[in-house]
């Protein structure tokens, strides 16, 4: 160990001396957090442009209310997951009430509660419905006739 000290630093409001392993060892921690503070102020293209708004639980339940007997794997080849997790994702919308499962011959046929609450608090007093109807809605509108367009 080297006992050479290096000159007096504030930390935390009071003026200490270290030997040179405490300051490198100092030293490495604030550059360490001065780097994930720059990173957290990255605009998120920088970070990725992976987030989206709605989770893969959201996704598997707007696929199969779209389509009542739609196979996992097609589920998850339309939402870009694995089969194993469309899998574990009907599991727990099954176990909450969202939905119920029923095989009929080699596939199953399920059906959606849209009567069932959101989970999170902020949104317990919304539906499912309302998030089923927003997304299912816009394919089932009718397209505008030109003719009685708006000027």
């Amino acid at each position: 160990m080297s006992s050479v000290t290096r000159p007096l630093i504030h930390v935390k409001g009071y003026a200490k001396t270290f030997s040179s392993i405490a300051f490198r060892e100092i030293m490495l921690r604030i550059r360490s957090r001065l780097r994930i503070l720059e990173a957290m102020s990255q605009p998120s293209s920088s970070r990725g442009d992976q987030w989206t708004f709605l989770t893969n639980h959201a996704r598997v339940l707007i696929a199969l209310a779209r389509d009542s007997e739609a196979r996992g794997r097609d589920v998850a080849d339309a939402i870009g997951i694995t089969e194993r997790a469309v899998q574990l994702i009907v599991a727990d919308l099954e176990a909450a009430g969202y939905l119920t499962r029923e095989r009929i011959g080699r596939r199953n046929h399920y059906t959606i509660d849209p009567t069932v609450a959101l989970r999170h608090p902020n949104e317990a007093d919304h539906p499912v419905g309302d998030l089923l109807t927003t997304f299912l809605h816009r394919e089932d509108a009718p397209t505008p006739d030109p003719e009685h367009a708006a000027p």
